[in-house]
């Protein structure tokens, strides 16, 4: 209605312009009739598109409003799109790490399922924090003495041996790794049977040392816990081993920074062979 009325008006106010103008035309016309049809070419024509000019004021400005109106639409509708990218993203991100978790968690369970342990023995949680750094390899992990977890205890992943419990509170437990400088298993070698032990040099890679020196150790055999020494059972892979300038080594078959989940088993007693 608004736009209507101001048309109106100019159309009201121009149209009396050129009434006024056209009054003047006919005074020329009847004082100078030579020069009266040329003014009149000018001026009509003058008129015609100034009139047509601000008649159309108001459609410009509603046009211009709709535009407007239409840009900051599309701005809306692109933040909407852009926040819809952002979840779609986030919930793809959250769904690989589950993902790869569930993985991980169903490799745990066939282990579990494929070994021998009594699954009323093992206790499975998450790792809260690692340090593998050269003078402290060691696991935090998310469980304690609530959970009935307590000191030297097997600590297991992937089927094959990650270290011991050595520290509980109530709701974490410090695990030492195989691979740090205070940590001794005994071992045997699976093919030729000689007992060793394995020890912990702040590498990735532990030292092994045989008990029997002139027994002849073959490099790649597959190393497992002996259960000498009444706190690993026997029979838990550990890795191979191989040598190097004169000394044993032995390659684990966990790689501790993949690590994200363990078994930690709760009794002590030999595992069939």
């Amino acid at each position: 209605m608004g736009n209507k009325t101001k048309s109106n008006k100019l159309r009201l106010i121009f149209g009396s312009v050129y009434l006024i103008i056209s009054i003047y035309i006919l005074t020329l016309n009847f004082y100078y009739p030579k020069f009266s049809s040329k003014i009149s070419y000018v001026v009509n024509n003058s008129i015609f598109y100034t009139f047509s000019f601000f008649s159309n004021i108001p459609n410009l400005y509603k046009n211009y409003i709709s535009n407007i109106k239409y840009i900051k639409e599309l701005e809306q509708k692109n933040l909407d799109l852009e926040q819809k990218l952002h979840s779609l993203n986030s919930v793809y991100i959250k769904n690989s790490v589950l993902s790869e978790e569930n993985l991980e968690l169903k490799k745990l369970l066939k282990v579990t399922k494929d070994s021998t342990f009594n699954l009323n023995k093992i206790i499975t949680t998450t790792i809260y924090s690692k340090n593998l750094s050269s003078n402290s390899a060691v696991f935090i992990l998310s469980a304690g003495s609530n959970n009935g977890i307590g000191n030297n205890l097997t600590v297991v992943a992937n089927n094959a041996l990650v270290g011991r419990t050595i520290d509980t509170n109530k709701d974490y437990t410090k695990v030492i790794l195989l691979t740090n400088d205070k940590s001794r298993v005994p071992v045997y070698t699976k093919q030729s049977n000689i007992n060793a032990i394995i020890v912990g040099n702040n590498s990735s890679t532990p030292s092994l040392i045989s008990y029997d020196k002139n027994q002849n150790l073959k490099e790649g055999e597959v190393i497992l816990t002996s259960g000498l020494g009444g706190i690993f059972p026997r029979n838990i892979p550990v890795g191979t081993i191989y040598k190097d300038k004169n000394t044993w080594f032995v390659k684990l078959f966990n790689d501790f920074s993949n690590i994200h989940y363990v078994h930690i088993i709760t009794t002590k007693y030999k595992i069939k062979n």
